[in-house]
């Protein structure tokens, strides 16, 4: 798999049209003679060759650090997935002077061309690895060229030649793909161009001009004749609109012959027949009778549902699973639905209220009456006679000690001893 990731990486680079020499993975290895570390290239029977800047326009990659493989669940996928991640680094050395624009900034705008080419999603990698998932996303760009060559070289030469720019840009590579995908080593056909079918009309809207000019002399033939096409098939495998180009014969043959119907399954179930060369469309619907899913490599996935409370997402759900979500308070279970609003309630436990009441008590006063107009029902707790001698109070003209209840309308009256002096009453207590 790398490999054909590399090869893809390559083919991305190249439509910049900057780089002519691209290596695949190196290794820095000793050269031999003086013991100077440079990156390889293995060009195969055992053989490595160093990576050639002299000529100021080449490119290379190596591992930033090991690859990583991991199981993964994918929803709605009944075979299980693997994420791979390949951390990379792509290093290019060029001429300056090979610049669209001969100065300065020709370092970093070669680095962002670069970055730009190797982010991408899915697209043509992910059919031809037959993946799930393709991402490839940079993460570093530099082009101090002395920082760099102190990473890919140790060498005597202490810098890069000041003629030659040099760029460096991290990529990370996810594949997300069935397990059979990394089993051995694949039988891929590691020339990527030949992965593309060029006489496809799609394929070729995508090339430019000259390219296509070239193909259609060189490699496409002209397509035969549909009744040149004809004499190599069947009678019984040629579709209708053709009927003309064959002969008498044929025309008889086809029209005895009978087509089968097609089988058509879901999940491996049988759903319906359909009549040769008719079509059938297979609405995928929910509980409410809207379309759901969306095509993801060759399989109808229905996506997780989404769970909000007050607007804060708390969950996902799997198409027809259910979900249980705890409404506590305290830890303990609360709350109740409410169908006319649609919401789950929970509903607050009033708190209590402090109570306080104070009577003035003049001089020589030796009783008081005052009639009770709380919010709610409420509780004395405790009274401070505020000194006064002989004190009983009354609530409905009935003796009463702390603590008692009061209510709207209760007559709370005391008597006592004539007050020596000013004083004030206090009745304390809830509501």
């Amino acid at each position: 798999m790398i490999q054909t990731i590399i090869d893809y990486l390559n083919l991305r680079v190249e439509t910049l049209g900057r780089i002519a020499h691209l290596y695949g993975i190196t290794e820095k290895r000793k050269r031999s003679g003086d013991d100077a570390a440079i990156p390889y290239a293995y060009v195969g029977a055992g053989q490595f060759e160093p990576v050639d800047i002299d000529n100021g326009n080449a490119g290379w990659w190596r591992p930033r650090s090991g690859f990583t493989m991991e199981p993964v669940e994918v929803i709605g996928r009944a075979v299980k997935q693997q994420r791979a991640s390949y951390p990379l680094r792509f290093v290019a050395v060029l001429r300056r002077d090979l610049s669209v624009a001969d100065d300065a900034f020709m370092p970093s705008r070669l680095a962002e061309d670069i970055s730009n080419a190797l982010n991408f999603d899915n697209g043509d990698l992910r059919n031809i690895l037959k993946a799930l998932n393709v991402e490839a996303r940079t993460s570093s760009v530099e082009f101090d060229a002395s920082a760099i060559w102190a990473t890919e070289f140790h060498t005597s030469i202490p810098d890069l030649h000041y003629e030659l720019a040099m760029v460096a840009v991290d990529v990370t590579v996810e594949v997300v793909a069935k397990y059979s995908c990394w089993e051995g080593e694949c039988a891929t056909d590691f020339d990527i161009l030949r992965l593309y079918n060029f006489c496809d009309p799609s394929v070729v809207a995508r090339l430019s001009p000259t390219q296509v000019a070239c193909l259609e002399a060189a490699i496409c033939p002209t397509p035969p004749t549909l009744c040149e096409q004809l004499a190599e098939v069947e009678p019984a495998d040629v579709v209708a609109d053709v009927f003309d180009c064959l002969t008498e014969a044929a025309q008889d043959e086809l029209l005895s012959a009978e087509c089968e119907d097609a089988t058509i399954t879901i999940n491996s179930a049988p759903f319906a027949s359909v009549p040769s060369g008719d079509t059938l469309d297979v609405p995928v619907v929910n509980g409410g009778d809207n379309p759901v899913g969306a095509e993801q490599g060759g399989e109808w996935v229905i996506g997780n549902s989404e769970v909000f409370i007050n607007a804060v997402q708390v969950a996902d759900i799997v198409a027809e699973d259910t979900a249980n979500l705890a409404v506590e308070l305290d830890g303990v279970p609360s709350g109740s639905w409410n169908a006319g609003t649609q919401t789950w309630e929970v509903m607050s436990v009033p708190c209590p209220q402090d109570l306080t009441i104070e009577v003035e008590v003049a001089l020589a006063a030796d009783v008081f009456t005052f009639t009770a107009r709380p919010n709610s029902s409420g509780t004395i707790t405790s009274v401070n006679n505020g000194g006064l001698s002989a004190f009983v109070l009354s609530k409905n003209a009935s003796p009463v000690t702390a603590p008692f209840t009061i209510a709207n309308g209760d007559v709370i009256s005391a008597a006592f001893t004539a007050a020596g002096s000013a004083t004030t009453v206090i009745l304390t207590g809830t509501y």
